[in-house]
Formats: structure tokens, C-alpha cells, sequence
């Protein structure tokens, strides 16, 4: 499997309860027409949770804070991504998680990559 996978660290002036609200829930959507649009076999959004448990992991570990939320797309290959990557139906939504995006996340906080299942090598 391929995966798209996008962290989002939200703002610094934009409160947990806001982000959800404001950002989480209008990327649900976006994130269900980006993954039919390319051709996505699953799709997850997840919302970090505020709890001690994370907050220890982070100052044991010396970590660095959690993302606040993650998307993840799973394809078959890498050729549907390629594929949506240049759809202009698929660049219309893009352009709508860029604009969210844009209001609520920390841009350069924030990531987004290719992975490959480890057990498909």
C-alpha cells in the first residue's frame, strides 16, 4: 500500500476547540471528496486528543509536540497519486484544503509525505 499522509499543527492562535470546529470538520468533508476523486481505497481523518498521556510522552521522550490532526489517503500504487496530482477536478479540492489550511494551520509546522507499507517491499 501507498499512503498519502498529511500532519496538520494548527496556528498558535487558534484554540484546540476552534480547530475543531472551524478546521476538523470542514476537512472531513474535503478530505471524503479528495479521496473519491483520486481514487483513494481508504481514507482516515484523526484529531489529536488532549490528554496527560500525550503530554508525558512528549517530556520523556523529549519529543516534539504532536500534530493536532492527520490524514491519511490509501492507494494501490503510486500511480493514482500521480494520476489525481495532475486532475484538475482533483487540484479544485486541493485548492479548497490550501485555502482551510491557509486560516488555520501552522504551514511550516506542518507536513505532508509518501509512505509504502514496509510488508509490500
Amino acid at each position: 500500500m501507498i499512503r498519502l499522509i498529511f500532519c496538520a499543527r494548527r496556528r498558535a492562535d487558534i484554540d484546540a476547540l476552534a480547530f475543531r470546529r472551524d478546521w476538523v470538520e470542514p476537512m472531513r468533508e474535503v478530505a471524503a471528496e479528495l479521496a473519491a476523486l483520486s481514487g483513494a481505497r481508504r481514507h482516515e481523518l484523526s484529531v489529536t486528543l488532549a490528554l496527560p498521556e500525550n503530554d508525558a510522552f512528549v517530556a520523556r521522550q523529549g519529543f516534539a509536540a504532536p500534530f493536532d490532526a492527520v490524514m491519511e489517503l490509501e492507494y494501490e500504487d503510486g500511480g493514482k497519486i500521480r494520476d489525481a496530482l495532475a486532475s484538475d477536478e482533483v487540484e479544485g479540492t486541493r485548492a479548497r484544503m490550501r485555502q482551510l489550511g491557509a486560516s488555520y494551520l501552522d504551514m511550516g509546522g506542518s507536513s505532508v509525505f509518501i509512505t509504502q507499507d514496509i510488508a509490500a517491499l
